[in-house]
């Protein structure tokens, strides 16, 4: 499948089946910390940039065998921005409608100020934005926006979304040392904070650099640092804030439900589509063996998974990267 893929282990989400809007890493951002790599093209122009048609086929496809029992939660996602997509609406029906799973928009936020975006994610059950910086400086330092984002804009589209959105809204602060976690860096985002409509249906979600990002300048903040700001927060502008980075996985999600997986894996059995199942992963996300073992619904240390991994890495399909004390497999030089 072009447009689906996982299900991969998620902390806040468990098994998620994601779906892919774009076939490029289109975005109004080119964030230094991205996963997927540079972008390719930097803009804020919606378009159906893959036909909706084929992205809708495939999850009637999904949805129609018995891989939905390895699945929690449906995550909108894409190599770039998904509200670029004009499809984004009827995809978002289509799985509320038929797919009998929550379904999540990951979001930069960038075209939250757009009313036909906020339309769209309406038909999400939780929409998960991302304000990484309300500062202009150290905005453009990380995000590295295109000349057509408007920063307080955005940020205005983030305050109606609270207001409006009839599900739930989990807002994500991604911190990087010395680029976006200035004192004055949290004043101004706890100015924002203090903006958005209370709610118990909300969260506050603090995080830091956890996998492999395009540039080694940008790294993670300890623990410690990640807590005495969400505290500081918590404080100044009276809303609950978590912390991702440190945040455990549960046990039930750690093990990914072999059984579950497995039935979703039922039309990659073949050693081709399983390996093509992993590149097609590690695209959009760096993964440790652990996590492509869960997706495989296979345990970490089964042969089967070593040796796939061994077999791409030696093929030039995948390569691997240390991050801290955990490695992972990103894509390698070799595409085809």
């Amino acid at each position: 499948m072009k447009h689906l893929f996982g299900p991969v282990r998620s902390r806040r989400l468990g098994r998620s089946l994601g779906i892919d809007l774009l076939s490029d890493k289109i975005c109004p951002f080119d964030c230094l910390y991205c996963e997927v790599g540079p972008t390719v093209q930097r803009t804020c122009r919606r378009d159906e940039y893959t036909p909706t048609a084929d992205i809708l086929s495939e999850i009637d496809s999904f949805l129609a065998g018995k891989g939905v029992a390895a699945v929690d939660v449906f995550t909108v996602t894409a190599q770039g921005e998904p509200t670029l997509h004009t499809g984004l609406g009827r995809v978002l029906r289509r799985l509320r409608r038929h797919g009998g799973r929550p379904v999540v928009v990951l979001t930069n936020g960038a075209l939250l100020h757009n009313p036909a975006v906020r339309l769209d994610l309406a038909c999400a059950d939780i929409v998960v934005p991302s304000l990484d910086a309300a500062r202009r400086e150290s905005f453009l330092r990380l995000n590295r926006p295109g000349p057509d984002v408007d920063l307080a804009a955005m940020i205005e589209g983030l305050c109606t979304l609270f207001v409006e959105h009839p599900g739930e809204v989990w807002l994500e602060i991604l911190l990087a040392v010395g680029v976006n976690d200035s004192d004055e860096d949290i004043a101004a985002l706890a100015t924002v904070l203090r903006r958005l409509a209370p709610s118990e249906r909300h969260r506050v979600q603090l995080n830091t650099v956890t996998r492999p990002s395009r540039t080694a300048a940008v790294r993670p903040l300890s623990p410690e640092r990640l807590q005495e700001i969400a505290s500081r927060l918590q404080e100044d502008c009276a809303v609950p804030v978590e912390v991702l980075a440190t945040a455990p996985v549960a046990a039930a999600t750690m093990a990914c439900n072999a059984a579950a997986a497995n039935l979703a894996l039922s039309s990659y059995s073949p050693w081709e589509n399983q390996a093509e199942r992993i590149v097609q992963m590690v695209r959009r996300r760096p993964c440790t063996a652990e996590e492509l073992a869960a997706a495989l619904g296979l345990p970490e240390q089964d042969v089967t998974v070593r040796d796939l991994l061994h077999r791409l890495v030696v093929s030039g399909r995948l390569s691997r990267q240390r991050q801290g004390a955990a490695e992972f497999y990103l894509p390698g030089t070799c595409v085809s």
